[in-house]
């Protein structure tokens, strides 16, 4: 199961791809990432700190993502 989302910076660009996604296995491993500045969390077994974590840093992180082009 997956749960997104919005950062900050897609509230203030309209760029709605950069979210904080988390995911919830069967096994009890959860993990966030955020597709703005790449910050990760992980943890077994408390989906709820994982849900915390995501929304806590979507609602502050302002970073976009990095492109490839120079």
């Amino acid at each position: 199961m997956k749960a997104r989302y919005l950062t900050r910076a897609a509230e203030i660009t309209g760029d709605h791809e950069i979210t904080v996604d988390a995911t919830f296995t069967r096994n009890g491993h959860h993990t966030a990432e955020c597709r703005g500045c790449g910050d990760t969390y992980s943890i077994y077994l408390y989906d709820s700190k994982t849900r915390e974590w995501a929304q806590q840093h979507a609602e502050t992180c302002r970073a976009m993502p990095a492109t490839d082009a120079v």
